[in-house]
């Protein structure tokens, strides 16, 4: 009865071990809010009309890790990121609002305008859509809306 005690004892003692640990990792993010902010904003054509079904890139500048997002059909978009600095790009690459910091709380980016046809940064800032190396049958932008990707070549 005693070696069954001790053994019961030694178990729970490592559960509850684990369990401390779990907490201790977890309260940071917990008292000091990290994790995604949500990131809401709108998108419009140089003549004012909200620019609908488009796709929009949030790339993180220290990772390159890039985000995206698809406008509504009154270009509105609404994305969780996690912290970090990010540039906002249109479909093609070209920066449309640069250094937006996320940091704990929501935020709203305003309005961003599409740049110009002969913009000077568009062969500087291009970014396109390769081949895809990887088949898949869940592929990972199968949530995002917006345009085809034949339709913006």
């Amino acid at each position: 009865m005693v070696r069954g005690m001790a053994s019961w004892l030694s178990a729970a003692g490592r559960a509850g071990g684990l369990a401390l640990a779990i907490a201790l990792a977890l309260a940071p993010s917990v008292a000091y809010g990290i994790g995604p902010a949500v990131v809401t904003g709108s998108f419009a054509y140089r003549d004012g009309s909200p620019a609908k079904d488009r796709q929009l890139h949030f790339e993180n500048r220290a990772s390159r890790d890039i985000y995206v997002v698809g406008t509504g059909s009154d270009g509105t978009f609404s994305v969780d990121l996690p912290q970090g600095v990010y540039d906002l790009r249109a479909e093609r690459g070209l920066v449309l609002i640069s250094g937006i910091v996320v940091a704990k709380s929501d935020l709203n980016v305003g309005k961003a305008v599409e740049g110009a046809p002969l913009d000077v940064r568009r062969p500087f800032d291009y970014e396109g859509v390769a081949a895809a190396i990887v088949t898949s049958p869940a592929p990972a932008t199968a949530h995002v809306t917006g345009r085809p990707v034949a339709t913006t070549q």
